[in-house]
């Protein structure tokens, strides 16, 4: 499956990405985080993150869609 700029991602792959996360009950805004991909889904990359500097959102793994996933060292 291709990030952003193409590259063929794999299980292990250090990866940049960017989620939607809710801000409130009306507001959201896309931050960006850095993890490790764990898996695929057959539309989506599941993704471990490894690094925030956001304290509401530590760990855990998310979901995203390819375009907004972007290889490190590709």
């Amino acid at each position: 499956m291709p990030d952003f700029l193409k590259n063929e991602l794999k299980i292990d792959d250090e990866v940049i990405y960017i989620k939607l996360i809710r801000t409130g009950s009306s507001s959201s805004r896309n931050v960006m985080f850095k993890g490790k991909i764990v898996g695929f889904t057959p539309k989506m990359v599941k993704i471990e993150r490894q690094y925030t500097q956001e304290s509401f959102v530590t760990g855990g793994i998310d979901t995203v869609t390819p375009y907004n996933v972007c290889k490190l060292n590709g």
